[in-house]
């Protein structure tokens, strides 16, 4: 299934129209259009994160579109921060020696703080 496909069924099985879902997540009527049509196909992670919530698309149609689990749902926090670290990486925005001090920094993070780190990870995402 395309992704395009699971927002329209989506959208219409609540009843909403593309004005409705557009407000909601928070993009224009013409982009959501073409991302129903196929003619979108890389939304960024915050936009289909905002279209999963709203349209309440559960982990199985999430795996049918995309082929993996939902990030934001996995909550290894060692798989978070590597995808983190990774990312910044291939943005070219922290160097090797920036990944090692990030490493010996959460060497110090005890448990209980993994569940704090992860959620300002997530947080920064989202802004």
């Amino acid at each position: 299934m395309e992704l395009g496909e699971l927002i329209r069924r989506k959208r219409e099985e609540k009843k909403m129209t593309l004005k409705d879902l557009s407000e909601m997540v928070g993009i224009s009527q013409t982009y959501l259009y073409f991302l129903e049509k196929g003619e979108r196909k890389s939304p960024s992670a915050a936009i289909v994160q905002k279209l999963v919530e709203v349209l309440e698309i559960n982990e199985e149609e999430y795996k049918q579109v995309f082929g993996k689990t939902p990030v934001y749902l996995i909550k290894d926090p060692d798989y978070i921060i590597f995808q983190k670290i990774k990312w910044l990486k291939k943005k070219k925005k922290v160097t090797l020696d920036d990944v090692i001090q990030i490493l010996k920094l959460l060497r110090e993070v005890v448990d209980e703080e993994y569940e704090e780190v992860i959620e300002n990870i997530n947080k920064n995402d989202n802004e």
